[in-house]
């Protein structure tokens, strides 16, 4: 029995360990963290009151969220997107494990993917995107490690469908990983799993027909899609958000050279992580698209890693790769770590919740800066109508600004350290 257990605590620890640490990180402010973690606040409290969120997305994020906002409100979101990044690192454990035969290449894997600097900027502010990287993970834990093929064909198309519903860049690698894993099993010559496979990528061509015949089904996030198309790819070079794109083609090389010349099933793996890999820190992509792309690595880079610790036999080396790993992580994270924060201060945060002592309920908010409009909407957009830009409005009605901006015409009604509220009394379009 103690054995037992012993052997489970290599697996206990890859849930337990980003659990605590992406629970610290995640808890160090009140607020919600970035630009749209206010946003995620007035899509779940509109999910609970209405039947279904307020703007157009993919719904899926919300729906599993919707039980821990019921328990917590903010917090509650905090501690659910915490526990799918941990339930997401114990599938990666169980899938290294599973094709390495080794604890400490699958536990190594699973915390550089639930603790890394990649992770914690998508969780923190594109929760969406973080919790689709559940489904690029369990598609590829159905592939290897569910034995029944009815189970696991099931398990796999189910993963498709709930990543399609999630966010249309965890989608796109998932697609492109499935597409890149069939030559995979040609070089393994590894037939167990390929028909499976070969179904999936059928369902992804069909998803994508279906996302561009109705939109609505994936909240129109496939004009992100159409937007990269266009103006993802500059002339002069990009280098990506971290500024690490040597490095990481260094691994994904590493990776690819595996691949061709060890040809076993971790190769199915690793080809099409490599191969994404390349692709996501391709130098020329356009600065905007680079970093949402940089983040995608919390997903690639650890299913590589097995590729550079499998091939070593003594435990010592082993050591000495992950310190390198290690290494060259930690720099990131000393960067990326400051970052981690919510948009406004605390005290801006107090300011909106008072603005119901000085505004009429019912009464129509206008706030031009989107930012702040999410803030306001989540903290009192349950008494007031409020509008952002692009909004024909009728008097009267209230703006609200930063201190930072020109005041705006009309009557201040209100002036703290961080906003201020002028009340307007005339039509008007704002742009």
């Amino acid at each position: 029995m103690l054995r037992g257990a012993k052997e489970r605590m290599p697996e206990l620890a890859s849930f337990v360990i980003p659990f605590i640490i992406n629970l610290l990180v995640y808890t160090r402010y009140p607020l919600m963290y970035g630009i749209d973690g206010p946003y995620y606040i007035i899509q779940e409290r509109s999910l609970i009151t209405n039947g279904w969120i307020k703007y157009p997305d993919p719904p899926l994020a919300f729906l599993i969220l919707a039980p821990f906002y019921l328990l917590g409100g903010g917090l509650g979101i905090k501690i659910g997107v915490v526990f799918f990044i941990s339930l997401s690192s114990l599938l990666i454990f169980r899938t290294i494990k599973s094709l390495s035969k080794s604890s400490l290449v699958a536990l190594f894997s699973s915390i550089v993917f639930g603790s890394s600097p990649y992770i914690m900027p998508l969780y923190t502010d594109f929760i969406k995107n973080a919790l689709g990287l559940l489904f690029i993970i369990s598609f590829f834990y159905s592939l290897f490690c569910i034995k029944d093929s009815k189970i696991r064909v099931t398990c796999m198309v189910s993963s498709v469908i709930a990543c399609s519903l999630t966010h249309v860049l965890d989608f796109g690698v998932l697609g492109l990983m499935i597409l890149l894993s069939a030559p995979s099993f040609l070089i393994v010559k590894e037939k167990e799993g390929f028909k499976e496979v070969a179904i999936s990528l059928l369902l992804v061509g069909s998803m994508l027909i279906l996302a561009f015949t109705i939109p609505s089904l994936v909240g129109g996030d496939v004009s992100k899609l159409v937007s990269f198309l266009e103006e993802g790819v500059v002339e002069e070079e990009a280098m990506g958000f971290f500024g690490e794109i040597p490095i990481h083609y260094g691994f994904a090389i590493g990776g690819l050279i595996y691949s061709i010349f060890r040809k076993d099933k971790t190769a199915i793996l690793v080809l099409p992580a490599s191969l994404v890999a390349l692709a996501i820190n391709f130098p020329l992509i356009a600065p905007k698209w680079a970093f949402r792309f940089s983040l995608m690595n919390s997903v690639t880079f650890p299913l590589i890693i097995p590729a550079f610790l499998q091939i070593l036999r003594e435990d010592w080396k082993k050591v000495m790769i992950i310190m390198l790993i290690i290494g060259f992580l930690v720099p990131i994270g000393i960067r990326v770590w400051p970052r981690l924060k919510p948009s406004i201060p605390l005290g801006e945060w107090e300011e909106i919740r008072d603005l119901t002592k000085v505004i009429p309920v019912n009464s129509t908010l206008f706030v031009p800066n989107t930012k702040l409009r999410y803030w306001v909407e989540a903290e009192i957009g349950d008494q007031y109508d409020v509008k952002g830009r692009n909004t024909d409005i009728k008097p009267p009605f209230y703006i609200i600004t930063e201190v930072s901006r020109p005041p705006p015409k009309g009557r201040t009604i209100y002036e703290g350290s961080y906003i201020v509220v002028n009340l307007i009394g005339r039509f008007g379009r704002f742009p």
